[in-house]
């Protein structure tokens, strides 16, 4: 489904000859399947059709499933109606609600920030940050344990 359109399925079970399928719209323009037909046979020989159509919402909304036995010319329509209500309702509305969310929450966190920092409980440096990891691959390092001192390496990060 895509947009303001609808999936009809159209099926014809215990058929012989193979049938052919085909859709119509209401001025009976021939309509293109959505994707190929699906055929099978049953043990006795019988052919079960399937097709699919997606068609989109228009003034009166009715289709037609066309199947035929040309050489026996025999065939049978059935005449489907499908009501506005079925077709989904596309939201222009909704990318705003989103983009009015997001924004409403960037200024909380940003409020929020703001407040902490000027409370003292969050400070900002513009110093670049460290990590400091011990080192503990070296004869050197273990000595200097043993003795009670740490050997570090420091990493250095980005400037904020």
């Amino acid at each position: 489904m895509e947009g303001d359109e609808v999936v009809l399925r159209c099926e014809a079970e215990g058929c012989y000859p193979e049938p052919v399928m085909e859709w119509c719209d209401a001025q009976g323009r021939v309509l293109p399947a959505a994707g190929p037909t699906e055929t099978s046979r049953d043990r006795e020989g019988c052919y079960t059709v399937t097709s699919h159509v997606t068609v989109p919402n228009s003034d009166n909304n009715t289709f037609t499933c066309w199947v035929q036995q040309l050489e026996i010319k025999h065939m049978k329509e059935r005449q489907v109606h499908v009501p506005d209500q079925m077709f989904p309702k596309t939201c222009h509305s909704c990318w705003l609600t989103v983009l009015g969310a997001v924004f409403v929450e960037a200024v909380a966190v940003a409020g929020g920030l703001y407040l902490l920092i000027k409370k003292g409980i969050l400070t900002l440096r513009k110093e670049a940050w460290t990590l400091v990891m011990k080192n503990k691959e070296t004869t050197k390092n273990e000595e200097d344990e043993a003795s009670g001192t740490t050997s570090t390496a420091m990493l250095q990060g980005p400037s904020l």
